[in-house]
C-alpha cells in the first residue's frame, strides 16, 4: 500500500476560535455572523471527518492534529500529510514540514466558500462520498504527480527591542 501512515491536519475554523476565546467584537457579530461561521464550521467538520474516516477505512494508520496544535514531531514517521481546510491550513501545515521528501495533499473542505488555489483536491459537501472516493482511487492507483514547491525561510528582526 502506498502511504500507509498518514497525518491529517485539520483546520481550526473561525467559529471554533471565537467560541473558545469567548470574545466577540459586537452584538452584530454575536447575533448574525456567529451563525454564518457556525454553518461554515459544520460543513468543514463533516467533510474533514469524512476524509479522516475514509483514510482509516482504507487500511492506513492515521494521526489527526488540529492545525494550531501540530508540532514538527507530528510530521515524523508519516508517509503522507493531508491538509484539511483551505489555503491557510495548507500554508500553515507546509511550514511545519522540514523535509522535501514528505508529500502534502491539500484538500479544500469547503470549496463553495473558498477557492483553495493551493489545495489540489476539493471535496464538496453535496458530493462528499464521490469526491472522497475519487481521492482514494487516485492514491491507490498511484495516479498523481509530485510538484516540488519552493519555500522561503525568513526571520524578522525586531528593530525596537534589539
Amino acid at each position: 500500500m502506498i502511504f500507509p501512515r498518514v497525518l491529517c491536519v485539520k483546520k481550526t475554523t473561525k467559529y471554533e476560535r471565537l467560541k473558545s476565546s469567548g470574545v466577540f467584537a459586537s452584538k452584530y457579530v454575536e447575533d448574525v455572523m456567529l451563525q454564518v461561521w457556525k454553518e461554515a464550521s459544520d460543513v468543514h467538520s463533516i467533510v474533514a471527518n469524512s476524509v479522516i474516516e475514509a483514510t482509516k477505512a482504507s487500511g492506513r494508520e492515521v494521526k489527526v492534529r488540529a492545525d494550531y496544535l501540530a508540532t514538527k514531531q507530528d510530521f515524523e514517521d508519516v508517509d503522507l500529510v493531508m491538509s484539511l481546510g483551505g489555503d491557510g491550513t495548507f500554508l500553515k501545515t507546509a511550514s511545519q514540514i522540514t523535509t522535501n521528501r514528505l508529500p502534502i495533499l491539500g484538500i479544500n473542505t469547503d470549496p463553495s466558500r473558498s477557492a483553495g488555489a493551493l489545495t489540489t483536491r476539493k471535496v464538496n459537501y453535496e458530493r462528499l462520498e464521490s469526491d472522497i472516493k475519487k481521492i482514494f482511487i487516485h492514491l491507490d492507483r498511484e495516479n498523481f504527480e509530485y510538484f516540488d514547491r519552493q519555500r522561503l525561510h525568513f526571520v524578522m528582526k525586531d528593530v525596537y527591542n534589539k
